[in-house]
């Protein structure tokens, strides 16, 4: 659900009584990604006029209802934190993170393919947590959740 003003995209939510400003920023991988930002009632009024108010969008409360297929941003009135995936599978090579998958995972490599495939087409689903413990360094465990971090963003913890 998308406000409107002037024909304008209205760039803030209202979520039971708090307001917030859907801020687009790029994050260190280069990749743009929208935050919600805290913002008042009073600033909102004074940057755009008193009448801007009663275009924001409204909504009873935050929900997460992932879904990876079938998104919704609103789920009940409720506003979905759960974000968009943004890329679609396709067919093609994925050489390099096929060579991270192999340096990961290792003799476990299926295991590997089959985890990421559960996290993506069912991501309402409790999954084993993965843990990645070595006493070396180098070994590729910053490398691999910054890799998960550019496909899964914001939904990933």
């Amino acid at each position: 659900m998308v406000g409107r003003y002037f024909d304008e995209a209205v760039p803030y939510i209202r979520v039971g009584t708090d307001y917030f400003k859907k801020v687009k920023k790029i994050d260190r991988f280069g990749i743009w990604r929208t935050e919600l930002k805290s913002w008042t009632k009073d600033e909102i009024k004074q940057d755009n006029g008193a009448a801007y108010i009663n275009n924001i969008p409204k909504f009873d409360d935050f929900g997460i209802y992932p879904d990876n297929f079938n998104y919704q941003p609103v789920v009940e009135n409720c506003y979905n934190l759960y974000k968009e995936f943004t890329h679609r599978p396709k067919e093609g090579s994925f050489y390099w993170s096929d060579v991270l998958m192999h340096h990961i995972f290792g003799e476990q490599y299926n295991l590997g393919l089959r985890y990421l495939q559960a996290l993506y087409l069912n991501p309402d689903r409790s999954l084993p947590i993965l843990v990645l413990v070595s006493r070396e360094r180098q070994t590729g465990k910053t490398t691999f959740l910054n890799w998960l971090n550019m496909i899964f963003g914001d939904n990933m913890v």
